[in-house]
């Protein structure tokens, strides 16, 4: 089980005791938040792997201390104290979660050598990333099966509000008996309710969404979402996709049909997971599990766009067609909808077609166990943690722009609203003309970024200056329109990358 034996000059002795109960053997291995240790508990004999909190660059270590004290440096010493106590505050809450399946259990916690320590039930076997370069991909009902017990587990931790942000193949240990351990909280955070928070950033090349480039990017379940569904592409492809980053400059991501025979549902619901924008991945755990075991859960993702895409269209959602003919569904779309709308209608098609070292002790093969496993369903307490309702967009016409603007934000209070003016002879001063998202359209709650509202300026006045008058003037035309009360406050969903 030992995957690193070496020793640096930042990582404790072997035989070192640790809270005059755990002997260090040996390195299981090291982050960018601390080192783990193969350790055994000196009364009992049970062999637990124990997490050191060492933020690299941010602490050092006094060697010539008797017990090895861990010192922050004077640059960054409220950042060690602040990681400090987020370590701690990890340790309480994955305590709670102990013997929850799909994740490593928690035993203790304890603060020594001036950091803290979490000791955990220590996993034998390699990690998924070893695993698949050993044996090969997995077919789509092994990648079912095994990470059903983590998409549980990260349901109840998501209920709590606690994001894991680190998911992916190297962070996940497929043990002696056939089943994924989610490990390594270190990057764990709390939900933020919007995008100012400042946050440190960490991330996996390949299984990070865009918004966690961003050091004030909106964390929630759908980042977690992002690097579950890249874990999955590559369990059955083979490879990691590409990097979001790069995917914004040019998505080259290739549809999983194209590397295995799996379902179009399945392939469906694991693009769409991996989709750009937060807005158009699947907002729970809960929404995920129900599209890659559910046919029929993924047209529902999509609802926002049926009232403006054909049958055709529809079909290309859920079956993937050549990225070529996209673009020309693209330009139809943009000329029933306004510019911003039709942008992310784009958007929403392009992305839903689209260390350890090794371990002597590998598990048995996972085909002969697992195919004819029934995948289990979600327990009464995990079905509670559903995908929000979809909503419908109420029809404003003939409102003023205050009701619009609350009857809509009583809907979903991200959405920011944009008022143009024109002139009318038939709407009366103030009233909405029309509205850029159709009535009755279904949508799920932080689909629709924007909506676009016209409201009338009155009638158009036909009168002229006098002659005499020295100044000149321009007469009002009924394409003028001028932008007004835009909502300020950013949608909860939105991004930018530098």
């Amino acid at each position: 089980m030992e995957r690193l034996l070496k020793y640096n000059s930042y990582s404790l002795p072997v035989g070192t005791i640790l809270h005059q109960t755990y002997q260090i053997n040996s390195i299981l291995g090291e982050g960018g938040f601390g080192i783990i240790y193969a350790c055994e508990n000196i009364t009992t004999k049970e062999t637990v792997a124990i997490k050191e909190y060492f933020p690299c660059g941010l602490a050092k270590r006094e060697q010539h201390s008797e017990h090895f004290v861990v010192q922050p440096l004077q640059k960054s010493k409220s950042e060690f104290m602040k990681g400090h106590r987020h370590f701690l505050e990890e340790a309480k809450i994955l305590k709670n979660f102990q013997n929850l399946e799909g994740i490593a259990t928690v035993l203790d916690f304890f603060e020594e050598n001036s950091t803290a320590y979490i000791v955990m039930e220590c996993i034998e076997g390699p990690t998924l990333e070893e695993y698949i370069q050993t044996n090969g991909t997995m077919s789509y009902k092994e990648t079912i099966q095994l990470i059903t017990p983590v998409i549980h587990a990260l349901i109840q931790l998501h209920k709590k509000g606690f994001i894991h942000r680190d998911i992916s193949p190297d962070n996940l240990i497929l043990g002696l008996d056939n089943r994924l351990h989610l490990i390594d909280f270190g990057a764990a955070k709390e939900k933020n309710s919007g995008s100012q928070n400042q946050q440190t950033i960490i991330l996996k090349k390949g299984y990070a969404p865009p918004e966690q480039y961003l050091s004030t990017g909106n964390i929630g379940a759908w980042v977690d979402v992002y690097g579950l569904c890249a874990t999955m592409y590559f369990m059955i492809s083979g490879r990691p996709p590409v990097a979001s980053i790069d995917r914004l400059h040019q998505d080259s991501l290739q549809p999983l049909t194209n590397y295995a025979d799996i379902p179009p549902h399945v392939a469906a619901a694991i693009e769409c997971g991996l989709a750009l924008h937060p807005a158009n991945r699947f907002r729970s755990m809960n929404e995920l599990y129900r599209a890659i075991t559910d046919p029929a859960s993924i047209e529902e993702r999509h609802t926002i766009l049926k009232s403006n895409l054909t049958n055709w269209e529809q079909d290309r959602i859920k079956h993937g067609f050549p990225q070529k003919r996209l673009l020309w569904i693209s330009i139809l779309s943009l000329c029933v909808l306004s510019m911003g709308t039709g942008l992310w209608i784009l958007m929403n098609h392009n992305n839903a077609t689209t260390s350890h070292s090794p371990t002597t002790d590998t598990p048995m093969p996972l085909s002969s166990s697992l195919e004819t496993a029934a995948v289990p369903t979600p327990s009464s307490s995990e079905s509670t943690d559903t995908a929000p309702e979809l909503l419908t967009m109420v029809d404003v016409t003939g409102n003023s722009l205050k009701k619009a603007k609350e009857r809509i934000h009583v809907l979903d209070d991200s959405i920011q609203i944009k008022a143009e003016k024109k002139y009318s002879n038939t709407v009366a001063d103030g009233k909405v003309i029309s509205q850029s998202i159709a009535a009755n359209t279904r949508f799920s709650p932080g689909a629709i970024p924007k909506i676009t509202l016209t409201v009338s300026k009155g009638a158009q006045s036909n009168s002229t200056p006098p002659p005499s008058s020295p100044r000149k003037t321009r007469e009002p035309t009924s394409t003028d329109a001028e932008d007004f009360d835009i909502k300020t406050k950013p949608s909860k969903d939105s991004f930018q990358i530098d």
